[in-house]
């Protein structure tokens, strides 16, 4: 009978062994692109040669306003992501705040505020808003992902000004890059390398950076960049802003060079299981080391990891690039750039690409 146990059970883990090794392969690379700002997971990157996960999280992620426009920090809150899915938080009272009055965004020139506070109002309060005369685009049923994807969203009020931009990396192909200033983009934020998301970790040139960088600058762009992070400490943060560096070998960049830690929803990754603290930790030391160098830092993020994992407290003046797809920023934290579409369209790029807003304060 115990021989029968025996090889029973040893059957079985050979069983569970096969299935493991067909799923990740030993020394395997894959070439990932899941789409999408979802939870801040794969966005752009990821595990190719060390396996890589691309464009955008499901971010989507929303906020707080009140009646008047001003970004609610008190309260009862939630966020809508963009798996339709709601999400209760509290503020960080220690944490830079949002200042910037949502009537101020502007859609082809008219209000966005005027014709989506009820989609506001309703993430607000956890309450899923549907209606005809603003479609579920290209998000879950609830959600409103998209709903920028042809148009010029801008932000003009109390002293501020706004600049159009994308986000791109060597999943968009050729880029005809005076065709995409041509159409009123003014800046690009560029992926220069990535970390892959197997235990191995290596670290890895986007291919197309080069090309990228030459053609946007002599287009007239103003560029900055990004790397897709995945380190499990502050040394391997250390090391991505080392080898960052390494590739912008002095060379001058116009905006700010952007940590982008991400997790990875449809697969095993390496930083399955890092708490907030760590990530914390990983971006401060990666921001550190990008300033001591001469350049400016900044931090990708969403609301999923501004009010479930990140210390925005700790990260206080750091610029942040949030990432969201509801037609209202909701976010109650402080940020220079919005992602706000991981599905729009830009002559001169074929295909979907990320687009984005700077918003600055005018010098006075």
């Amino acid at each position: 009978m115990k021989k029968q146990l025996l090889l029973i059970l040893t059957l079985l883990f050979f069983l569970l062994l096969a299935i493991v090794l067909i799923r990740h392969p030993l020394g395997a690379g894959q070439d990932k692109k899941p789409e999408g700002n979802v939870d801040q997971a794969v966005r752009h990157d990821g595990k190719e040669e060390d396996v890589e996960p691309s464009v955008s999280n499901d971010s989507s992620d929303a906020g707080t306003s009140s009646s008047e426009g001003v970004p609610k920090t008190t309260g009862n809150l939630s966020f809508l992501d963009a798996r339709g899915e709601f999400h209760s938080y509290v503020v960080d009272d220690a944490a830079a705040k949002n200042e910037l009055n949502l009537k101020g965004y502007l859609y082809n020139g008219q209000s966005v505020y005027d014709s989506c506070k009820a989609i506001y109002d309703a993430d607000l309060s956890g309450q899923p808003y549907s209606d005809e005369s603003l479609p579920n685009t290209k998000g879950k049923e609830g959600t409103h992902n998209g709903y920028f994807d042809d148009g010029v969203l801008s932000y003009d009020l109390d002293g501020y000004t706004s600049r159009r931009g994308i986000d791109v990396s060597h999943h968009q192909g050729d880029i005809d890059w005076a065709s995409v200033r041509a159409s009123g983009i003014d800046f690009v934020i560029l992926r220069i390398a990535y970390r892959g998301y197997a235990m191995e970790g290596r670290l890895n040139a986007d291919r197309n950076f080069e090309s990228y960088y030459q053609g946007a600058k002599a287009a007239g762009l103003d560029v900055g960049v990004y790397f897709f992070a995945q380190a499990v400490n502050e040394t391997e943060a250390v090391e991505e802003a080392d080898y960052v560096l390494e590739l912008l070998n002095q060379r001058p960049i116009d905006l700010q060079v952007i940590y982008d830690p991400e997790s990875i929803e449809d697969d095993s990754a390496r930083t399955d299981g890092i708490s907030g603290e760590q990530l914390t930790k990983n971006s401060i030391a990666f921001t550190d080391r990008i300033r001591a160098a001469g350049y400016q830092p900044g931090i990708y993020a969403n609301m999923k990891w501004q009010t479930g994992l990140l210390d925005m407290a700790a990260l206080k003046g750091i610029p942040m690039w949030c990432a969201d797809y509801e037609p209202l920023p909701q976010t109650p934290y402080h940020y220079e750039y919005l992602q706000y579409s991981e599905s729009g369209q830009v002559p001169g790029i074929a295909g979907n690409v990320d687009l984005d807003l700077m918003i600055r304060k005018e010098n006075k």
